[in-house]
């Protein structure tokens, strides 16, 4: 059950974003880090859902994405 394409997927995502947190934590203050790492993560999953599994995105859900993708931006500019 364990060696398949997804599961070893899941596990490299996994291991990216713990190296990726590892890496944020030493340039940007706690706050700052924590919520890039949940747009990201979240960003991903919207991903997963559109190419993977063919879901559609809703006018509500689309503007969701571009706000978090806003945030991410003024967030990099305001503590660069």
């Amino acid at each position: 059950p364990f060696l398949n394409l997804w599961f070893l997927l899941g596990l490299a995502n996994i291991g990216a974003f713990a190296v990726v947190w590892v890496l944020l934590m030493q340039t940007m203050k706690l706050a700052t880090a924590g919520v890039i790492y949940a747009v990201v993560s979240s960003l991903l999953l919207v991903c997963i859902g559109i190419f993977i599994f063919d879901e559609k995105l809703s006018g509500a859900e689309s503007t969701g994405v571009v706000m978090a993708i806003v945030a991410v931006v003024l967030l990099a500019r305001l503590t660069a």
